[in-house]
């Protein structure tokens, strides 16, 4: 019996112990919100949010990025290239800002990374790596005149491939398109369309069209 009591006393202690630590912490953090930020920002380290002990020069689109320096409060905004970051997502305070890279394709490749503040900006090298256009295929090339069929692949829509957007055509002969999401392009195969031909495929975000065989036997 003292045993058991003697163990359930130590346990008591660790859990006091242990929610006195997370007290500790959640205060820390407040201590950090409330620190001002008056000057320019500086960065001294960037890091993936998941990972704080590794610096990183680059991620990838959707990654989480973690930010260090000094006075990151008051962001007016934060870009990578060209493409600014919804501010609804950024977390910052005075020596930490979070921010996820942005799922789009910049308007021009700068690699760097570019953070504004009410008291100043700063800049940094940084590269995002810019997924390529992936086009596995047609899931049924020998899809009959006026039947409709599936284009399947990757990153469609940052390739503005999308039912406002997208141009696919089986020679000149133009495929009406019915649905497009980031990995499917549903399309209708156009009556005039001639068998053993290029479709092509177009987007607006897309210097040139991609081709890839139509082989309906007519």
């Amino acid at each position: 019996m003292k045993n058991i009591k003697y163990m359930a006393a130590w346990a008591a202690v660790l859990f006091a112990f242990s929610a006195c630590q997370d007290i500790v912490e959640v205060e820390d953090l407040k201590a950090k919100d409330d620190i001002p930020s008056n000057g320019a920002p500086e960065i001294t380290k960037i890091v993936l949010a998941n990972d704080k002990e590794f610096e990183i020069d680059g991620a990838d689109f959707e990654d989480m990025v973690r930010i260090e320096g000094k006075n990151l409060g008051n962001v007016v905004s934060v870009k990578f290239n060209d493409v600014e970051v919804d501010p609804k997502e950024i977390y910052a305070r005075y020596d930490m800002l979070l921010a996820p890279v942005p799922r789009q394709l910049p308007g021009e490749v700068t690699d760097m990374l570019y953070i504004t503040t009410k008291n100043g900006s700063v800049s940094k090298p940084f590269t995002v790596s810019i997924p390529e256009l992936k086009i596995d295929g047609l899931q049924n090339e020998f899809t009959n005149l006026g039947d409709t069929t599936v284009i399947s692949g990757d990153n469609f829509d940052l390739y503005g491939i999308t039912v406002e957007q997208a141009d696919v055509r089986i020679g000149n002969a133009i495929c009406t398109v019915i649905d497009a999401t980031r990995t499917d392009i549903t399309l209708q195969i156009p009556a005039n369309a001639q068998p053993n031909t290029d479709l092509t495929i177009q987007g607006g975000e897309m210097a040139e069209p991609v081709a890839i065989p139509y082989m309906n036997p007519g």
